[in-house]
């Protein structure tokens, strides 16, 4: 295998961790899969995701009612001169498991402590649409760094400054010279309707950037949210059937980069819940009136767009 060839199976990998009150108490009463399980599960497929390749890099956030929180990220990920990289940082690079214990420590501690400032309308469940953005923002910033780099101080490759912009362009967009980036969803809790504007925008940004969206889903029901963006980014949506060997889940399934991936079968979408959120309840609805000028979704007739303000005449043909 030449040297290119290695290098586009490394990963950069954004893995977002539901920490919300809902979704602990969820994980609490699942048998055998409690906190602390699924942190040492967790820290088993970190370290098998950074020995497959030595030039993966991970990111990991922690998402809960009020926001999301970087809890960790690999030394290649800091910009040279900031808070941690250097020397000291690359003497704690491996094993990367303490930092990332200490990292999720202080990100689930700040959000029990930030519980109760919450909005009311998330009902105790994360802020998915927060933390897809604050990934999806971290991977264009280091895509963004990795072209500069890549450009040097000249200004880009032996064609000129026209080609260095053209080439540092097709960078940010996932092509080719880019890292493969992909972001991983661990949820334990509920969808929150009120989101979908939200969560769609990002997913709709991960799907132009050709950054993959994979979910692993531990509560109790399916997340149309986490489907969707699985399906549409071309990631993989998976509920384990026995959450107590996730473990085993992580490391089959979401360890593999986007090329090993074609070579196997992997678990597929047998259904995908596409119901839409109404604009003006913010509820799930299975059947709705759709605003022709903006595509703005209703669950009831309205004289009027309430968000382009087009004038709805005459009566809506069933």
């Amino acid at each position: 295998m030449s040297t290119s060839e290695w290098e586009d199976d490394s990963s950069l990998l954004a893995l977002l961790l539901d920490v919300s009150p809902a979704a602990l108490a969820r994980l609490a009463s699942t048998p055998g899969l409690g906190l602390q399980s699924l942190l040492e599960q967790l820290l088993t497929f970190v370290n098998a995701f950074l020995l497959l390749n030595d030039a993966n890099r991970l990111a990991v956030f922690t998402a809960d009612a009020a926001g999301a929180r970087l809890a960790y990220c690999s030394p290649a990920c800091l910009p040279p001169g900031a808070a941690g990289a250097g020397d000291a940082a690359e003497a704690t690079a491996w094993p990367p498991s303490v930092a990332v214990l200490a990292g999720l420590q202080q990100a689930a501690t700040a959000a029990a402590g930030a519980g109760a400032g919450a909005p009311a309308a998330t009902g105790g469940s994360c802020q998915l649409s927060a933390a897809l953005s604050r990934a999806l923002c971290f991977i264009q910033s280091q895509r963004r760094r990795a072209a500069a780099a890549a450009a040097g101080p000249g200004g880009g490759a032996a064609g000129g400054g026209d080609g260095a912009t053209a080439g540092g362009a097709v960078d940010e967009m996932g092509g080719q010279g880019s890292q493969a980036a992909r972001v991983l969803c661990l949820s334990g809790g509920t969808d929150v309707p009120s989101q979908y504007i939200a969560v769609m925008n990002a997913i709709f940004s991960a799907q132009r950037s050709g950054i993959l969206i994979d979910a692993c889903q531990l509560g109790p029901g399916h997340s149309a949210f986490l489907q969707q963006a699985a399906f549409l980014t071309g990631g993989v949506y998976l509920k384990p059937a026995k959450p107590q060997a996730l473990a085993q889940y992580l490391n089959s399934v979401f360890a593999l980069d986007a090329r090993t991936r074609g070579m196997l079968r992997l678990p597929g979408a047998a259904h995908v819940d596409f119901r839409p959120s109404c604009f003006c309840h913010k509820r799930q609805i299975d059947l709705g009136f759709v605003c022709s000028a903006c595509l703005s979704i209703f669950c009831e007739q309205l004289p009027a767009c309430t968000t382009c303000g087009t004038d709805f005449q005459g009566k809506v043909k069933q």
